[in-house]
């Protein structure tokens, strides 16, 4: 583990969103070699590492992902991949609020999401909030009205949900984990804002 750079919250404005396949990995190789010195954070150190393993070794092999890395001052601060996934809603209340004809819902589903262990926080979010926004175009060509994404962990569960995801009844594979998922049509009162500022 190297920490020759940390960047800061206020480094983060002058960040920039790429998607990471492997045409910019050949035309960019020093987006390359920052997506090789990427360590992911988390308490969990497994969940940190198959963050990392992720990136740098399956996320530009794997076509039915796309993955976007915030690039700040060369440094890849963050990650996430996206994809089409679906989640189970029964509380009436917000199907309804959400436009919804039944309990499952198309959603664009967060893979993968990760910030580099020498990033701030807020590059976490600031991941979620470029998810949302690629989400909310999405949902505007094909009717996918959520977010979702499936927790690593209980503890990566509960602070999800205190940034406003919610439970959905999808279940992980071991029955232990609920699918979290976020509206991205009808009244939510969370932090993220569906779309960039």
């Amino acid at each position: 583990m190297t920490d020759d750079w940390t960047l800061h919250t206020d480094d983060l404005k002058e960040g920039e969103w790429f998607q990471w396949n492997s045409q910019v990995a050949e035309e960019m190789p020093h987006l390359a070699q920052a997506v090789t010195d990427f360590e992911a954070y988390s308490k969990n150190e497994a969940a940190a590492q198959e963050g990392t393993e992720w990136l740098q070794r399956r996320a530009i092999q794997v076509a039915a992902c796309v993955t976007r890395i915030l690039v700040v001052e060369g440094h890849i601060a963050a990650f996430y991949a996206l994809s089409s996934g679906e989640a189970i809603i029964t509380s009436e209340k917000h199907r309804k609020q959400m436009g919804g004809d039944g309990d499952r819902f198309g959603s664009s589903h967060v893979e993968w999401i990760a910030r580099d262990r020498r990033a701030p926080a807020g590059a976490g979010d600031d991941a979620l909030r470029h998810a949302i926004f690629v989400a909310t175009k999405v949902g505007e060509l094909q009717g996918n009205v959520i977010l979702t994404l499936d927790p690593f962990d209980s503890e990566t569960q509960a602070m999800w949900r205190s940034k406003g995801l919610r439970n959905s009844q999808t279940i992980d594979n071991d029955g232990k984990l609920k699918r979290l998922y976020l509206p991205l049509a009808g009244r939510y009162m969370g932090p993220f804002k569906r779309g960039l500022e």
